[in-house]
């Protein structure tokens, strides 16, 4: 069987073997001229059946003048009979020959021929499906031993050949071509080493163009020298006769060929070398799930490899694709890829050796470099690309260079970095693909400088502001990604509270974020925190020391407050309605007229509302106890709703609190309610005064139930005593100073009221008093009636 790389070879050049045996024909005719003239045409075809092995006919031989011998209609059938149809078939041959040498003995009768003419020919050659051809045993005719070889001229014109190819039918269809107006020369002047040229052209699908052969041979030792020019070829077609490599498949398009091909003594292989210019052609290449097209440009080949110079349509891309294939028969490749201005989504889901996520979406075109080295079952991927625009797992990116190794599944990220959420993010690592359609795994450390806060996955928040910076590695797969992270944010601020520098370790997956440790400075203090945020829930643990109240509140709006607080407790609920609840600890708290030393208490917080448990407060000396709740935080009028216990109160500092104007000292203790919005609270009670004084009255003790609302101070069942004596009343005191007031006093120490009475006089003794007083506490009016013992005035 005839070697793949010989096909083209024997296909263009059967017509000069079938010349060779035509002439042989004639030389053999023109010498029985003598001899048997009447005959000479079934004699000539007698002949070359014998030789051929075929049937022949002939129409006639003209052998006059003398030198010149004309073959008509000369005909060879493909096989025993014509039956198998027509190999060749030639309207005339015409040998022109030297007679008198002929006559003379002067040379042998080969070498008496000057020049075969052939006009005409049609050739039939046909591959089998076992390879062979049918003029095989016509190619292994050989010259008769003793005799010197044809040393003449053969001009073959206007011939066509009609090629078949069995070997490579597919579908029931069997390749075919045919070449007309063939103009074939061959010169054996040098015999036994030949030159021979040819020229036709196509007319069909296959071969539509021009075509050239010449070269050279010796049949004394076999070496064999030949140029090819074909014009517009169809490269499916002649894939199949050059051969194909195997990551590469030609669809279609066309090409022009040059091409040399030698074989020296003693070689069996031939070598070749040529180009071909590409002319919109298509290929399905084993690296891309998508054909190649518009492949134009240079393929530079030779028995051992092949080059690139194209441009072509690549998975939606413009591409320039140049490289080299060496060693054909074990090939290496190094091949370039280059795009301008690639469709990078396209390509990235197109390439087979690019890992696949569809949380990745390229936007606009880009570049891409592509290096592909190695041999085709162990090739090696170096893959350079710049995108302008791309989202990751959602998330806009600008500015993307990547650069990354693939082979044998496992692609490696030398270097990456983009922009993103308003910073910079750079990364390296793995990503392995271990199973067919398995998700990627990934093994990816990076470092991220500048990104906005607002923007990361599981924090999107219009009242979380920052910058973030710091390292991170990106683990488990592309449809269950984890983010491990320990990052610093600068410029911070949530819900307006502006933060310091803010380090945080925290691990992000798609279910949400899991704060492994944070902490920041913020209002003067630090706050500590871990735990877990999900798009539905939060649950952290959180730990604030040393908090200025003041600058807490006042980006709110809220001014009114100052203070200090230590908090440790939790966050829960939703994201966007969190709840806190712990312990706190408030130092140096004030708000307006309001202020304490210390207080701590179990609280409950959410944005509007602060539940209070087990609140303990002192105001030194004063000890207060209470629960309940705060109301409207978020506003500057909040309210609140507390039971409140109170030991120790100085009670002029209460009555100040209060903004009533009154002369009242003593220690006052007792259980309240307070409610209502700030600034109007109201408290309803029972309080107890010890060892005090109104208006300079002494009070050993008393008691009184309460009702404090719109700066009036309601007083009812008041009971007080003092020495010997008792005092009940009823009435009220606003924080004017206005007094209205009804008592009953028994025993009173008139001396008791001299600072009521003085200048005007001095009294003494003791009476019982009942009245009213009015007035201001600052101008009080007293109507009463009394009744007096032992008084004096002035004694």
């Amino acid at each position: 069987m005839l070697s793949r790389r010989r096909r083209l070879l024997i296909l263009l050049t059967t017509v000069i073997p079938a010349a060779i045996f035509l002439a042989a024909a004639g030389i053999y005719a023109a010498i029985q001229i003598n001899k048997l003239l009447s005959n000479l045409d079934k004699i000539a075809a007698d002949e070359l059946r014998k030789i051929t092995n075929r049937e022949v006919s002939i129409r006639q031989i003209d052998t006059k003048p003398l030198g010149i011998a004309v073959i008509y209609n000369l005909r060879i059938a493909d096989g025993k009979s014509f039956k198998s149809g027509e190999l060749f078939n030639a309207e005339k041959i015409t040998i022109k020959y030297r007679w008198l040498d002929m006559i003379f003995g002067r040379a042998s009768l080969e070498q008496c021929i000057d020049t075969v003419e052939i006009t005409k020919p049609k050739i039939r050659i046909v591959r089998l499906k076992d390879g062979r051809l049918n003029i095989q045993d016509l190619l292994s005719i050989k010259p008769i031993p003793g005799r010197r070889p044809f040393s003449g001229f053969i001009d073959i014109k206007q011939a066509d050949l009609a090629f078949a190819d069995h070997l490579l039918e597919a579908d029931g269809e069997t390749p075919a071509i045919k070449i007309s107006n063939i103009s074939i020369t061959f010169d054996a002047a040098e015999a036994p080493f030949y030159v021979f040229a040819a020229k036709g052209a196509g007319r069909q699908n296959e071969i539509s163009g021009n075509i050239e052969i010449s070269g050279s041979f010796s049949i004394k030792d076999g070496s064999s020298g030949i140029d090819i020019n074909i014009e517009n070829i169809s490269i499916p077609f002649a894939s199949k006769y050059l051969g194909s490599l195997s990551f590469m498949k030609a669809k279609n398009g066309r090409a022009s060929v040059q091409m040399s091909a030698d074989r020296e003594f003693g070689e069996a292989r031939w070598r070749f070398a040529g180009n071909a210019t590409v002319k919109d052609a298509a290929a399905s290449l084993s690296w891309f799930s998508k054909p190649a097209s518009d492949i134009n440009g240079r393929v530079r080949f030779s028995s051992e490899s092949v080059g690139f110079n194209i441009t072509c349509l690549l998975a939606g891309s413009s591409a320039e694709v140049n490289g080299v294939v060496e060693n054909l028969s074990n090939p290496t490749l190094d091949i370039n890829i280059t795009s301008k201005s690639a469709d990078f989504d396209s390509f990235l889901h197109s390439a087979r050796f690019m890992p696949k996520t569809n949380e990745v979406k390229i936007y606009r075109k880009c570049r891409a470099d592509v290096h592909i080295a190695g041999k085709p079952d162990s090739l090696v991927y170096h893959v350079s690309a710049y995108a302008p625009e791309a989202s990751v797992y959602g998330y806009r990116t600008s500015n993307i260079n990547t650069t990354l190794d693939y082979s044998g599944g496992k692609t490696v990220i030398t270097g990456a970095s983009a922009r993103s959420l308003g910073g910079e993010i750079r990364v390296s690592g793995t990503i392995e693909q271990t199973k067919p359609k398995a998700p990627l795994r990934l093994s990816v450390a990076g470092s991220a400088f500048g990104l906005d806060i607002s923007s990361l996955p599981a924090i999107r928040s219009k009242e979380a502001y920052g910058l973030v910076s710091g390292n991170f590695i990106l683990s488990g797969t592309t449809n269950a990604p984890k983010l491990d992270a320990l990052l610093q944010i600068r410029n911070g601020k949530l819900n307006k509270v502006k933060l310091g520098t803010t380090a945080v370790g925290l691990a992000i997956t798609k279910d949400g974020l899991e704060i492994k440790r944070a902490e920041t400075a913020a209002a003067s203090g630090i706050i500590k925190a871990a735990g877990r945020i999900t798009r539905s829930k939060i649950d952290i643990a959180l730990q604030a020391q040393s908090i200025d109240i003041f600058q807490a509140l006042s980006p709110f709006g809220i001014k009114d407050y100052s203070g200090t607080i230590d908090f440790a407790g939790s966050i829960t609920g939703e994201p966007s309605k969190p709840t806190a609840s712990g312990s706190i600890e408030v130092y140096e708290w004030q708000n307006g007229k309001y202020h304490f030393d210390y207080a701590n208490a179990d609280i409950t917080a959410s944005e509007n509302t602060v539940t209070i448990k087990k609140a303990h407060i002192r105001m030194l000396p004063t000890v207060i106890d209470a629960s309940g709740e705060i109301t409207n935080i978020n506003t500057k009028t909040p309210s609140v709703n507390l039971s409140v216990n109170i030991q120790d109160a100085p009670a002029e500092q209460l009555v100040e609190m209060a903004g009533v104007n009154a002369d009242v000292h003593g220690t006052i203790s007792g259980a309240l309610n307070i409610t209502g919005a700030s600034p109007n609270i109201a408290a309803r009670g029972r309080i107890n005064l010890a060892e005090g004084s109104a208006s300079g009255y002494p009070i050993k003790e008393a008691h009184t139930d309460i009702d404090y609302q719109d700066g009036r101070l309601l007083i009812s069942s008041l009971e007080a005593k003092s020495d010997e004596a008792l005092l009940t009343a009823d009435g009220s005191i606003d924080n004017n100073g206005e007094i209205s007031l009804v008592f009953l006093a028994n025993n009173i120490s008139l001396s008791r009221l001299n600072k009521l009475t003085e200048p005007y006089a001095s009294l003494s003794g003791s009476v019982n008093i009942g009245g009213t007083i009015t007035g201001t506490t600052s101008d009080p009016k007293l109507e009463a009636s009394l009744a007096a013992f032992s008084p004096s005035v002035n004694s």
